[in-house]
């Protein structure tokens, strides 16, 4: 895997419409991953603004270097911090992210 920073999807939003904190970000995107949960959760964000999966692949991939698979192990590590964290309010993407 590569040694960038690893993205989700609220990260990719912020870059995709420009928000404030897009420039602390643009500086990262050299090298950049994400995990394929976090992508597939950004394509239905994505959907959610009219954006064709099609488009959104190709939105994904100009800003994302590696897409990282998700295996059974990953699953596991990833269900078990949901009773460490349940109380912080973080999605399946959030624990998913690389």
């Amino acid at each position: 895997m590569s040694k960038g920073v690893a993205f989700d999807a609220s990260a990719l939003f912020a870059l995709i419409q420009g928000e404030e904190e897009a420039s602390v970000l643009q500086p990262l995107l050299k090298g950049a991953v994400m995990s394929a949960v976090n992508v597939a959760e950004s394509l239905t964000g994505l959907q959610r603004l009219q954006i064709a999966m099609e488009e959104g692949l190709l939105l994904i991939a100009d800003l994302v270097e590696t897409i990282c698979p998700f295996d059974a192990e990953q699953a596991k590590a990833v269900a078990q911090l949901y009773s460490q964290v349940k109380d912080k309010g973080l999605s399946l993407g959030d624990r998913a992210c690389n």
